[in-house]
């Protein structure tokens, strides 16, 4: 669980590659992890790797065939919409269903 806190705190930080290291670390540990692959494909989405924000999309559907970004929108424990909108606009920038 501290790989997937470190990770989300280094996503709203705006520090992307340091979030990719932690959230590939946390897919070893929990590789059911839906929403450790929902912030990576959100962060390949904001920097053009297309092919990888799919396949992990991909990879969330397997897991969890009823997962949404609405329902993560809700559970994540964010006050500012500012993180929210950042990872939705990720899944946009990959042509990933919001």
């Amino acid at each position: 669980i501290a790989l997937q806190l470190r990770g989300r705190a280094q996503f709203a930080l705006g520090h992307d590659n340091d979030a990719l290291d932690s959230f590939e670390k946390r897919i070893l540990s929990a590789p059911k992890s839906e929403t450790t692959r929902f912030f990576l494909a959100a962060i390949h989405g904001h920097s053009g790797r297309i092919e990888e924000a799919h396949r992990l999309w991909r990879e969330i559907l397997e897991i969890n065939p009823e997962f949404s970004v609405s329902n993560v929108r809700r559970m994540l424990p964010y006050k500012s919409h500012d993180v929210l909108d950042r990872l939705t606009e990720g899944l946009r920038k990959a042509g990933l269903p919001e």
